[in-house]
């Protein structure tokens, strides 16, 4: 006579004969047990991997848009830094325009009072006086 099976799993007790677990479904000799196993540990194994590697995916694509993100901000900055350089030489070359402008204004006046004082003396004009010495 044939005795009754216990689950290595549940431990439920199955009746003679039985391949599989009344209980739990899993099969009841000790070779498709381990099999079982294995198989379940190696199934269990690569979806903890390809969990793993969507996360270091995951991970190295959130490293890269930091990497991004910083990359623009410093960008950003250089090209603002570029932008106040320019404006600031702008000013300085109009600063040193309107200084030449007004120089060479001032140097005409000076030349041109002094050319009514030259003339001054001239057809129409009191002439100067002569120092008596």
């Amino acid at each position: 006579m044939e005795e009754s099976a216990f689950c290595l799993h549940c431990e439920t007790e199955n009746p003679p004969g039985a391949r599989f677990c009344n209980n739990c479904g899993r099969p009841l000799d000790l070779v498709s047990y381990i099999a079982e196993t294995r198989w379940t540990d190696r199934q269990t194994q690569v979806a903890r991997q390809r969990g793993g590697l969507a996360a270091l995916k995951e991970e190295a694509e959130q490293a890269s848009q930091e990497r991004m993100s910083r990359w623009w901000q410093e960008e950003n900055e250089r090209r603002q830094a570029i932008a106040q350089a320019q404006a600031k030489k702008r000013r300085q070359e109009q600063l040193v325009l309107i200084i030449a402008v007004v120089g060479a204004v001032v140097v005409l006046m000076a030349l041109l009072l002094v050319a009514l004082l030259v003339n001054r003396g001239g057809p129409g004009g009191v002439a100067p006086t002569a120092v008596p010495w």
